[in-house]
């Protein structure tokens, strides 16, 4: 089995949700929010990394990290996109902990990021939406997180909802939300990327 685990809170201690069946993969581990973040109804704040800190680790990614949300900022599909629809950039922050293999991380290590609109899961896309207002303020896309342990890598992701863009988003997601592992985060939009 993997062991795919996201923990809230960078210094918490974690202990295992009562909501998570025994014995499962991916057990999602929480500190002493009261299991803030396990669930749609039960998001975690963004912004103050004591709250929006996580730890994720994932055997099969051969990675360990550290990290924070900070919130989303609009943007604009890119000239190419055909589809109607509305762009939002996920940002937040990762710091690799342990790495299995070389000295570096791949950004394919990173944590799966996405966000639920309209009932639906959307994953985090590339090349779709406009991401140089994040890169401006020293934002990097995520998957190009390529740092040794201990460096933190500002990052980016990129959020299409397609369609009707009136869908909101009711949460930002980190991990799998398919299983008991995953954290869930309030969909802030701030006016600005914070400064990285």
């Amino acid at each position: 089995a993997v062991d795919e685990t996201a923990t809230s809170g960078v210094n918490g201690e974690p202990e295992t949700s009562p909501d998570t069946p025994e014995g499962a993969d991916g057990d999602l581990e929480e500190d002493d929010l009261d299991l803030a973040g396990a669930s749609l109804d039960r998001p975690l704040a963004v912004g103050d990394a004591s709250v929006s800190g996580f730890s994720y680790q994932d055997e099969f990614l051969g990675a360990d990290w550290d990290g924070a949300v900070l919130g989303l900022v609009a943007s604009t599909p890119m000239d190419y996109v055909e589809e109607e629809g509305a762009c939002y950039l996920l940002l937040g922050t990762l710091t690799p902990t342990a790495i299995d293999e070389g000295s570096v991380t791949s950004g394919f290590q990173s944590p799966q990021v996405s966000v639920i609109a309209g009932g639906q899961q959307i994953q985090a896309e590339g090349g779709t939406c406009d991401g140089s207002l994040a890169k401006a303020a020293g934002y990097g896309w995520i998957l190009e997180a390529e740092v040794t342990v201990g460096t933190t890598y500002p990052f980016y992701a990129e959020i299409f909802l397609p369609g009707d863009t009136s869908s909101e988003i009711e949460s930002v997601v980190l991990g799998d939300p398919s299983g008991s592992e995953a954290l869930y985060y309030e969909p802030t939009i701030l006016d600005t990327p914070p400064t990285s």
